[in-house]
């Protein structure tokens, strides 16, 4: 599509100039303009990629010499002038078949209709979204004129094109889209919009949240009857609500609702007023645990604030690496917002795909990790029990014997998302809740109310726990032991233990028997709780992980926080793949390197990777570092192509110049020779010129030992 309708448009822009008889010098872009070819498209896409993620001034600075600007990748793969021309004449549709403004069939969208109806066909037929969806807005920044541009004073930036996204609400993953364009025919009412979104999906039984601008009596009762849940704030003046109901003032904490039909509309007083309507809830109250103490919420807005948000967290994803360059076509930056939320969805898939690298063992953990960082950050926590105090908190799920981290989640104050330990837990268990699997966590984690929710999930748990818990009963908790004594209580599933070795230990456990098993000291044979045994004996993966990365870190002075994190990850994926290694060599009964070994393994094999031993496309420059061109790769004398007029030897003339002598002697002496390698273009001998050109630093030192 891109390669075609760029040839097309260049050639109808050729032509018009051609038979206006404008005067054209013989350097003009119309002169030496070369159909796109298809690597081309490939390389530009790719320095678009780039110029998302490296941002510079001017899109010139990327081909820029000076060594404070210069990058290599851009100036490796195409020239300047030629990208400048593919980006001058990029196009998706012919301009030609558009029809006329105001005649039947017009669409304010033609420059973009094929691939936006691409796009679409691609993340449909891609991925099938879990049973929790929601509707909300998205904005491409765009201030210029327009007839659809829109203000939309929530957003971060207020002026724009409006696109309208149906998104998965656990990661954001975009299914379906659209875009406020004002399309003759074609109705922009909420309603409206909601049911051309929801296409295919309706009657399959899922579950639709939406905000106050979409939410209405008449949606809710359509979508209850074709299988469809729904749930979503409302606004009190919405046709069809009660009026009396929807205005009489509530006490704080207070609840209230009505039911029309299969919709329940509910009313709830927190700081404000807040009105949900809900075809699958019940009015019911849920306890949730806050900082201080536990409150109770209706679950319908409990459900709400826990799956919405994946549009927000969408375009968070697209605003840090955006390509958002001056241009004076809206469509240009439109299509290249797309490119940007394809390159979204992609990573929602990969990290999706990504645990399916290895999948844990019975026995996890979760447990608090910590990127050092100093600097000004708002999200900077300290952590007295840390070697380094100061940092980004990290939150892993691991497998503890091979300390392979499962999951992992930053703690970042993300609007929306609680960090809540009881909401953590729940988060990095995901998949693995209702498996089987046993979890150990410290008091930071440990609540009763946690214990009873993965036990009625099929999943066991136990941790340490603080004697002031919620739940827990208080006179119990505070009783003193003796040393070596042991008590306990059972709450339903779980078994609340104190023990007191040195100091008192409590333990919630829904795995273990308050039994007592011998264990072997140093000195002598004692009897400890099994919960307490397999406590020490499971938990720590976390602090070993901390302990391996902290051996290979790279720890740099920086200003950028991330930078710093995305380097310990980094470091992190290397002891994750050490961790699999070890793993792999021991079930096939071989011993395994160590971490340094295994990361020096790493580094050679990155550099010794095989180059492609193809010609670079045409449009391509010449590498700026003959340097690294030279002394990598495999340059074999099978690479030496012969010369139609012989030259000189570059390193017989290189070593007589270095020995001082002048250039007519220089030109006596140096052998002229037929071969020239294939990939330097640099004229050689094939002994021992050729291998001493590709082996040596400095080249121009004398050659006898060189075999």
């Amino acid at each position: 599509m891109m390669k075609a309708q760029t040839n097309l448009y260049a050639r109808q822009k050729i032509d018009k100039v051609k038979k206006s008889n404008v005067c054209v010098t013989a350097r003009s872009k119309i002169n030496t303009w070369k159909s796109v070819q298809i690597h081309e498209v490939y390389n530009f896409l790719a320095i678009i990629v780039h110029m998302s993620v490296v941002h510079k001034p001017r899109i010139s600075d990327y081909w820029a010499k000076r060594p404070f600007l210069q990058t290599t990748f851009p100036s490796r793969i195409m020239k300047r002038d030629r990208f400048l021309d593919i980006l001058a004449n990029f196009h998706l549709n012919d301009d030609s078949a558009a029809v006329p403004k105001g005649e039947p069939g017009y669409d304010p969208l033609h420059k973009l209709r094929p691939f936006i109806n691409h796009l679409n066909h691609l993340f449909q037929t891609s991925y099938i979204p879990e049973q929790h969806i929601i509707i909300d807005e998205a904005l491409c920044p765009w201030r210029g004129k327009l007839s659809f541009k829109v203000y939309m004073k929530d957003k971060p930036v207020k002026w724009g094109i409006k696109l309208y996204h149906l998104c998965e609400s656990k990661s954001g993953y975009v299914w379906w889209f659209e875009i406020l364009c004002g399309m003759p025919g074609l109705s922009n009412r909420p309603y409206d919009v909601v049911q051309r979104l929801l296409g295919p999906l309706k009657s399959l039984g899922y579950c639709l949240y939406t905000d106050t601008y979409y939410t209405s009596l008449a949606l809710a009762e359509d979508l209850a009857s074709s299988n469809t849940g729904f749930t979503g704030t409302v606004l009190s003046n919405i046709i069809g609500l009660p009026k009396e109901f929807m205005n009489t003032k509530l006490d704080t904490g207070g609840v209230d609702f009505r039911r029309c039909k299969n919709t329940v509309v509910l009313r709830w007083k927190d700081k404000t007023d807040v009105a949900v309507l809900s075809t699958i809830h019940r009015p019911q109250m849920v306890a949730v645990n806050t900082r201080t103490s536990v409150k109770k919420r209706p679950t319908a807005i409990v459900d709400y604030h826990k799956n919405m948000g994946g549009v927000d967290l969408n375009d968070h994803m697209i605003s840090y690496n955006a390509f958002y360059r001056k241009t004076t076509k809206w469509w240009k930056k439109l299509a290249f917002h797309m490119l940007t939320l394809t390159m979204v969805q992609a990573h929602c898939l990969y990290l999706k795909l990504f645990q399916t690298t290895y999948i844990p063992e019975q026995h996890i953990i979760i447990d608090e990790a910590l990127c050092p960082w100093r600097g000004k950050l708002s999200f900077k926590v300290y952590m007295k029990d840390k070697p380094v105090k100061w940092g980004i908190k990290i939150v892993p799920s691991l497998r503890k014997q091979v300390w392979y981290v499962w999951r992992f989640e930053i703690l970042c104050g993300m609007p929306g998302l609680s960090n809540r330990p009881y909401d953590v837990v729940q988060r990095l268990l995901g998949p693995l809740k209702s498996l089987g699997y046993c979890l150990y966590t410290d008091t930071y984690y440990t609540s009763l109310a946690l214990a009873e929710d993965l036990a009625s999930s099929n999943t066991g748990f136990t941790g340490t726990v603080l004697s002031n818990r919620i739940g827990l009963p208080k006179e119990f908790m505070n009783t003193k032991l003796d040393t070596g004594g042991v008590d306990f209580r059972r709450c339903k599933n779980t078994v609340v233990l104190r023990w007191k070795d040195k100091t008192d230990v409590a333990v919630l456990s829904t795995i273990h028997r308050p039994q007592m098993v011998a264990v072997n000291t140093c000195t002598s044979v004692k009897k400890r709780p099994t919960a307490i045994v397999d406590y020490h004996k499971n938990m720590g993966g976390v602090d070993l992980n901390d302990h391996m990365i902290s051996y290979n870190a790279f720890y740099r002075k920086t200003t950028k926080w991330w930078k710093k994190l995305a380097f310990h990850m980094l470091t992190l994926t290397m002891v994750q793949a050490h961790c699999l290694y070890l793993k792999v060599r021991k079930i096939i009964g071989k011993p395994g390197m160590c971490l340094e070994d295994f990361m020096i393994s790493v580094g050679e094999d990155l550099v010794t990777m095989p180059k492609s031993d193809l010609e670079q496309p045409t449009g391509a420059a010449v590498p700026q570092d003959p340097q690294q061109l030279r002394l990598q790769g495999k340059h074999l004398s099978h690479f030496l192509v012969p010369l139609k007029v012989r030259r000189y030897c570059c390193v017989c003339y290189a070593r007589l110049k270095a020995e001082g002598t002048d250039s007519k002697y220089r030109r006596k002496r140096t052998q002229r020779t037929k071969w020239e390698c294939q990939q330097c273009k640099k004229a050689l001998c094939v002994h021992p010129c050729m291998k001493a050109y590709h082996t040596m630093q400095d080249y121009t030192r004398p050659l006898q030992n060189l075999v």
